[in-house]
């Protein structure tokens, strides 16, 4: 299971880094001009863990970059382009363009690259810091349902569609818009061949896309298209798969299922947009959107992963005890 800190000490698409260092007094002034409300909020602290910078101060402007995580050739993150991408998540900070943080320094300090809390002192030389965040004033913070993004609680929904995890569906996911040519139906055990689907090449023509946006949703929308134009086929085929059928490939018997749920959806008018944004809607997979002033010291979330598309002022936090700016 890959881990909330793997995407939190991630690297963005063009290589360089997102934390730009700058004077403290530099920070402090903008702080004062910029995040009066973050200032002000002494009950809330927020704080992040990174293990590629250690400044006395920094900035970062999230929109300006996409976010990578440091195992992208591992794993395609789609969930986090849909979050940025589907009508449900339309309010929340974008999740590609994002700043991630907590309540927590001792949580903050599992992302640093260093697990020794009481070594983590300022010092150009050494690349892991925990920093103070301050979003600007009037900044959208959105708070996952659980501590760790990955973890197999954040997304309950999704259960739904027998998806484990978020990480689980991105593999399904990856495999239907990869679903070329429809090879993957005749890796199933006992597939009639007269019931595999034969492809059209005009209703699929998908692009390798790493970091862009738009390419995903062309994929999205191919997809869409395949789907539509072999409906009959498809369903014809799903009926015919035993529900208890054990296929060679442990992927493809994840895949079934949900082909099956997403044909359903299409019975009902659906399309494969609608689908997923009823699977991964962020208020039925108890997600939360908040802002700096009203942001609860709730226990219940207090080490919950939370993330900004705001620009954020950094301050290293072994500065911040000194100047009692915490």
């Amino acid at each position: 299971m890959i881990s909330f800190k793997t995407f939190l000490e991630s690297w963005p698409a063009n290589k360089q880094t997102r934390t730009i260092g700058m004077p403290l007094e530099t920070a402090l002034n903008e702080i004062n001009v910029h995040c009066a409300q973050a200032k002000n909020s002494q009950h809330i602290q927020l704080w992040r863990g990174s293990s590629r910078s250690n400044f006395e101060a920094a900035k970062i402007i999230p929109k300006q970059f996409f976010r990578k995580s440091v195992s992208g050739s591992l794993v395609r993150e789609y969930h986090n382009y849909l979050m940025s991408w589907l009508p449900s998540w339309s309010n929340y900070p974008k999740r590609i363009n994002c700043v991630i943080f907590t309540q927590r320094p001792d949580v903050a300090n599992q992302y640093a690259v260093m697990n020794d809390y009481q070594k983590l002192k300022y010092s150009p030389e050494d690349p892991g810091a925990i920093y103070k965040v301050y979003p600007y004033d009037n900044a959208k913070i959105a708070i996952c349902s659980t501590e760790d993004i990955w973890g197999d609680k954040a997304f309950p929904h999704i259960t739904i569609a027998n998806f484990f995890s978020i990480l689980d569906f991105d593999g399904q996911f990856n495999i239907l818009l990869n679903w070329a040519d429809s090879n993957i139906l005749k890796t199933v055990q006992n597939w009639p061949e007269n019931i595999v689907i034969t492809s059209n090449q005009d209703y699929y023509k998908l692009k390798a896309f790493d970091s862009d946006l738009n390419e995903m949703v062309d994929a999205i929308q191919q997809t869409d298209s395949f789907i539509k134009y072999h409906f009959n086929d498809i369903k014809k085929a799903l009926t015919l798969i035993p529900a208890t059928l054990t296929p060679t490939r442990s992927v493809v018997r994840a895949f079934v299922p949900f082909l099956r749920r997403i044909i359903e959806h299409y019975e009902h008018s659906g399309n494969l947009k609608s689908y997923l944004d009823t699977l991964l809607n962020p208020e039925s997979n108890k997600f939360k959107l908040t802002t700096i002033t009203n942001l609860a010291r709730d226990n219940a979330w207090i080490k919950n992963e939370m993330w900004t598309d705001s620009p954020c002022i950094l301050i290293h936090k072994e500065k911040a005890q000194q100047m009692k700016i915490d």
